[in-house]
């Protein structure tokens, strides 16, 4: 398996909000999250990191209010290159609960090439958003400079 074509867009909000929109198949997923819990932008660049670097399984959870997503990546023994992704949208509010009320799940696998790709890039225009004062104002404090290098420079290192 190749794994499906994305594309995935990242908006860091002012206020301690933030918008991941990922389009599979023409289908889009799109999380609102809150800043309030965690910072759910460091939290995808250390857990793709962590896949760079050779792990084959990572979980993290992005928070709304209301409502959080289970974020888990997998990657197959057989095929180390290609990340199964898996999303579960919960009923939760700023703690995970398995017996709360699953919303809805998403599945699709993508090589970790393409999905460090669409990372790496929206990566790139956020450090330059950031360079505009208007912009930087209300978001310097969920802004993850020190996670968004190592990934860079991870990235870099695994597909020179």
């Amino acid at each position: 398996m190749d794994g499906q074509e994305i594309v995935f867009s990242f908006n860091l909000r002012p206020h301690g909000w933030s918008e991941f929109r990922f389009w599979v198949d023409g289908h889009e997923l799109r999380f609102r999250t809150t800043h309030l819990f965690n910072n759910p932008l460091a939290d995808l660049l250390q857990s793709l990191t962590t896949l760079l670097a050779g792990s084959k399984n990572i979980d993290f959870f992005w928070f709304d209010e209301p409502g959080t997503v289970k974020v888990e990546m997998a990657t197959l023994p057989d095929q180390p290159d290609l990340v199964h992704v898996h999303l579960t949208e919960h009923d939760s509010t700023g703690t995970w609960n398995d017996s709360d009320k699953t919303l809805a799940e998403h599945s699709f696998g993508v090589q970790l090439q393409h999905l460090g790709a669409c990372l790496y890039g929206e990566m790139v225009k956020l450090n330059e958003l950031m360079k505009l004062e208007s912009f930087a104002q209300n978001r310097r404090s969920a802004y993850p400079t020190a996670e968004m290098n190592t990934f860079m420079q991870a990235y870099r290192r695994r597909f020179p």
